[in-house]
């Protein structure tokens, strides 16, 4: 009789195991017979996934985002007066040129002589620089033997900051003509939609003029500016108003018109502080916690387009930070000179090869049927979309905005552009 009742249990416990095999394997009940079911491809298995995970989202939404909403108090959009009273340095400057640092950085309306915010970090890759003139305090030069492209330069330049990833905040890379001024209202445009823009004229003039009125009690030094909005708000990459063609094509003359096709109900576009996923790569802040998630720079396409290695860095910041990708529009950039160098891709082309191969290689699979990671032709979505931000000072953890649920498009909730742009006014001074 024991015996009897032990091997009843055997054949239970071998039941048991054969139907949790079965339900794993064939994700059905077990009379569903598996031969019947026919192999999905890989584009339909992509949209029934993509379509799952589009109305758990909607279920999600309906009964409330993981981020407490009546908590939203407890982020801080206050300045850290704490970091600003310590004596450390918290930015380091990152570029490359061929010998010596230009003369203009060290101009008083650029970076300037002061040293109490600040080092640079230079790669010399021509000629390591000798000159005495060029030998500042806070400037370190590093020399390569190597003939190195703009990627690959940049990736020497990471590999020296992983030694010691800790003693800044953030790394700041920039090109080597890169100048940093003040917007101006005349480079924001509304070129598709003419009716709105002297509403939009009103709307930066405004934040313009309060913009203008703080920073010149505070030096009127653009990357003093930025620093200072990198202190307040803590974002992964940290970006600023790119222009190019003399000033006249920037991120604020073509962002108004994305804002009033897809966020329309929300307003007036936001100012001066956006979530915007796509970036050129000439001045770019990685927070020491991102950085190592996001670069170094891959080089698959380096021998076509230089711009192809930057679509890598735009995609792994939406994928892994979303909401935490944030410009400040009233400070502007733009290039003194442009070098030649291999384009055979333009900007807005072989995206989808890029995500692919990401979605392969850096990306957990348990984040694979995510909107972001999915293939561009499964969503129908742009490269490049308008996000709803994460709260000041959020910590900056890798793919946590998908716990939020609220980040994915502008429209989200709780909708906190008007947290960073209107309430945080009166503690945040621009």
């Amino acid at each position: 009789m024991l015996f009897s009742n032990q091997r009843l249990s055997l054949y239970t416990f071998l039941f048991v195991v054969t139907a949790i095999t079965c339900v794993i394997k064939y994700n059905s009940p077990l009379l569903e017979k598996s031969t019947n079911r026919k192999p999905l491809s890989e584009s339909m298995l992509y949209k029934s996934l993509y379509e799952q995970e589009t109305a758990a989202q909607s279920n999600s939404e309906a009964t409330g985002s993981a981020l407490d909403v009546d908590n939203l108090k407890n982020y801080s959009c206050k300045s850290n007066d704490l970091k600003k009273q310590t004596r450390r340095k918290y930015f380091l400057y990152v570029t490359q040129t061929e010998s010596c640092l230009p003369r203009h950085f060290k101009r008083p309306d650029q970076l300037g002589p002061s040293e109490e915010s600040y080092d640079i970090l230079v790669l010399s890759y021509a000629n390591l620089c000798t000159n005495i003139q060029y030998q500042y305090p806070n400037v370190k030069y590093l020399a390569t033997d190597r003939n190195t492209t703009w990627s690959t330069g940049r990736n020497l330049l990471f590999k020296h900051i992983m030694k010691n990833l800790k003693k800044y905040l953030y790394y700041i890379f920039m090109d080597d003509d890169i100048e940093l001024y003040f917007s101006e209202p005349y480079q924001f445009f509304h070129l598709e939609n003419p009716q709105l823009q002297d509403k939009l004229q009103t709307e930066v003039t405004e934040k313009y003029l309060a913009f203008r009125e703080q920073r010149m009690q505070r030096g009127n030094n653009a990357f003093r500016e930025f620093e200072k909005f990198l202190l307040d708000f803590e974002p992964a990459v940290g970006l600023l108003n790119l222009c190019f063609k003399e000033r006249q094509n920037c991120v604020s003359s073509f962002y108004p018109d994305i804002w009033a096709f897809y966020c329309s109900g929300r307003g007036p576009p936001p100012l001066p502080i956006l979530s915007y996923s796509s970036f050129d790569g000439a001045f770019n802040a990685f927070h020491r916690d991102a950085i190592g998630h996001i670069l170094p720079y891959r080089l698959s396409f380096e021998n076509i387009s230089w711009h192809d290695s930057q679509k890598y860095v735009v995609l792994l910041s939406d994928i892994k930070f979303q909401g935490q990708v944030l410009y400040h529009i009233l400070l502007s950039a733009w290039g003194l000179s442009h070098r030649a160098y291999p384009r055979g891709t333009r900007w807005v082309t072989n995206w989808e090869p890029i995500l692919a191969e990401l979605r392969e290689t850096e990306v957990p699979p348990k984040y694979h049927y995510k909107r972001e990671v999915l293939p561009f032709t499964v969503t129908r979505r742009r490269f490049d979309e308008i996000r709803n931000p994460l709260p000041p000072n959020t910590p900056i953890v890798p793919y946590q905005h998908y716990e939020f649920n609220m980040t994915q498009n502008c429209y989200r909730e709780p909708y906190m552009y008007p947290f960073y742009n209107d309430d945080c006014k009166s503690t945040i001074t621009w």
